[in-house]
């Protein structure tokens, strides 16, 4: 009986940990083309640093 609850123990927490996992791999997986698309943008023409970034002390030092 030990190794069954053990066993079933031992499923239910890989299940829960991977199929969060699997489930974010499927959504990337099903947006790609608008993944790709956004990193040719990016690559060709930049992209704007955020303004927030600027608050921030390490990364205010190196915009200037």
């Amino acid at each position: 009986m030990a190794r069954q609850s053990a066993f079933a123990f031992t499923v239910l927490v890989a299940l829960v940990l991977v199929t969060p996992i699997l489930l974010a791999v499927y959504a990337i997986a099903q947006q790609s083309d608008t993944l790709m698309g956004w990193l040719k943008r990016a690559r060709e023409g930049g992209t704007e640093v955020p303004d927030w970034v600027a608050r921030l002390p390490i990364a205010a030092e190196s915009m200037e």
